[in-house]
């Protein structure tokens, strides 16, 4: 028969070489979030900002009043305002059978282009997205679903939204709702 004592002592020296393992690991984890810088939250240029208010409001920084065309019948931009399809990060997303598609500019400009909805057509630029959102036609001249509204805007404000759409995936500035704007949450 084996010594019982031996067992107990085999096994409190497992179990401390277990613990001291785990507390360096433990200490090792917290030196390496110390060390680790957290990124920089880099402020929106007033471009950024503006197109930024026009994405979730459909307001303009000027207070012109931007007119959205749906269905040959004109409305207030602030009625139909970007993020209210698209969402407040640019993602799209589907609604009452109706998909929105995504408007990160990194997704709008993908080499290869975009076959949505049976529709092929190349990658955005500035030139392309300004047609799409003022005439409704993608970069192929493809029209696009009667549910997308377009706009009457100025080159700068469409200069102001591009450049947001440009950083939309990288804001994450905490104050990216105002009180009335709750509902983009959704």
């Amino acid at each position: 028969m084996q010594n019982p004592y031996r067992f107990v002592l085999i096994l409190l020296v497992t179990v401390m070489g277990c613990l001291i393992w785990s507390e360096g690991a433990t200490v090792r984890s917290q030196r390496t979030a110390i060390t680790k810088p957290a990124p920089l939250r880099q402020e929106l240029t007033p471009e950024e900002k503006r197109g930024k208010t026009f994405y979730l409001r459909g307001e303009t920084a000027s207070g012109k009043e931007i007119t959205a065309r749906v269905n040959e019948i004109d409305v207030p931009a602030t009625t139909l305002p970007c993020a209210g399809c698209h969402g407040s990060r640019g993602e799209g997303r589907t609604e009452g059978g109706v998909t929105a598609g995504n408007l990160t500019w990194s997704y709008l400009t993908k080499p290869y282009g975009h076959n949505e909805g049976g529709r092929n057509h190349p990658a955005f630029s500035e030139a392309s997205f300004t047609r799409m959102l003022t005439a409704g036609l993608d970069p192929a001249g493809n029209r696009l679903s009667v549910a997308m509204p377009t706009y009457g805007m100025t080159q700068q404000d469409m200069a102001d939204l591009i450049a947001y759409l440009k950083r939309i995936e990288t804001d994450f500035d905490p104050r990216i709702f105002g009180k009335h704007d709750w509902h983009y949450l959704i």
